[in-house]
């Protein structure tokens, strides 16, 4: 590693990724804790989705859910996504997301050859966003792309001690949200449409993830009720887990945030900038017939979100 970017690794205090199932209030979450003053963020990246094939993230995903796997296997499989080439329109993607961060410049810090190993991509990728938070003043980066859940063994082998966030939501509002979302928004959800079946499979894999991660020490798991409900006492608790002064400024300032961390080509975000509310509501029964409904609520019943919570408010 050059000396210059030993330097700035060293500034850098936290690499925070937020993961979760789309819909669940990643970018709320993101919007909230983006408003420190030490805290820089932007819009998703969805840099490890471009590096993987679908076969290989599916494949370690049916690894992750296995039971009989313990967190030092599954680090051993990990290691074996190391080795190969990463897909050949990851370049392309990294350059919108530099655009749309206004940081083109760093194009240059990725391999440039035709064909890369997927190690130098992902160790680029950390060294950037490290140099763009250390030039901005700032100690700590979060990155919010709810699909990097799926990679989170590899992103723990691959980059310095980060810290995971997992956002959890009730479920059948969750799938109404993603089957809306899909619905309306066909053009930007090409690979998951608007199934029942897609979206409901989608939460149960998503919350099954989020559960096998509940008790190390590198992962914080909250729900998005409790956030919504109680904001202040959520964001605090967070703050103390990831060892950063909560400032109060943050709950004024999260909406003109959450405008920086969204595109314009993702309107599905745009309520988040206003006041902080519930969005929970009557999608669920509008959209589906009586016999989605039952099959829905029958296939979320035995997760229990309290229980994979932890942070749970006291009141």
């Amino acid at each position: 590693m050059p000396k210059k970017h030993k330097a700035v690794q060293s500034h850098i205090q936290k690499r925070i990724f937020i993961v979760g199932c789309p819909r669940s209030g990643t970018t709320l979450l993101q919007s909230l804790l983006a408003s420190h003053s030490q805290i820089l963020s932007f819009p998703e990246s969805q840099f490890f989705p471009y590096l993987f094939s679908n076969d290989q993230a599916q494949t370690f995903c049916n690894t992750l859910l296995e039971n009989t796997w313990t967190r030092p296997l599954l680090r051993m499989a990990a290691r074996k996504l190391i080795f190969g080439v990463a897909r050949h329109r990851l370049h392309g993607r990294i350059e919108e997301f530099l655009d749309a961060i206004g940081q083109t410049y760093y194009l240059s810090a990725f391999p440039q050859a035709a064909v890369a190993a997927k190690a130098s991509y992902t160790q680029a990728f950390g060294h950037v966003l490290d140099a763009i938070t250390h030039a901005a003043g700032k100690t700590v980066w979060l990155e919010k792309s709810p699909e990097h859940l799926y990679y989170v063994e590899y992103i723990t082998q691959q980059l310095p001690q980060p810290k995971f966030i997992h956002i959890v939501r009730h479920g059948p509002d969750t799938i109404a949200s993603l089957y809306d979302v899909r619905k309306r928004y066909p053009e930007h959800w090409q690979m998951e449409t608007a199934s029942v079946e897609l979206c409901t499979s989608r939460w149960l894999r998503d919350i099954r993830l989020s559960q096998r991660y509940r008790d190390y020490s590198d992962h914080v798991v909250i729900r998005y009720e409790d956030l919504v409900k109680h904001p202040k006492w959520m964001v605090a608790q967070l703050c103390q887990v990831l060892e950063i002064t909560y400032e109060p400024s943050i709950l004024a300032q999260y909406n003109q945030v959450a405008q920086q961390v969204s595109l314009p080509s993702e309107p599905w975000k745009q309520k988040v900038s206003q006041p902080i509310q519930n969005q929970n509501s009557t999608k669920f029964t509008r959209l589906f017939n009586s016999e989605q409904q039952q099959s829905i609520l029958t296939r979320t019943a035995s997760y229990d979100l309290d229980k994979i919570v932890t942070i749970k408010p006291p009141f």
